[in-house]
């Protein structure tokens, strides 16, 4: 996978919670940061599993 398709699967992850945790108290939610971590955590594996750096851009 490159870089840019991981990326795009985790704004697709994230644009889903969003969807589903529509109040404007999100980031006080606990299952929406769960979940935000969840789609990070996810996002980082794939890039060092694919030999990306997760801290850089480009």
């Amino acid at each position: 996978m490159t870089k840019e398709e991981i990326y795009e699967r985790y704004w697709r992850n994230l644009l889903r919670i969003r969807k589903v945790y529509t109040s404007s108290s999100k980031d006080t939610d606990t299952m929406y940061v769960y979940y935000k971590q969840f789609a990070e955590r996810d996002r980082d594996r794939l890039l060092k599993r694919y030999g990306h750096d997760p801290f850089t851009c480009g």
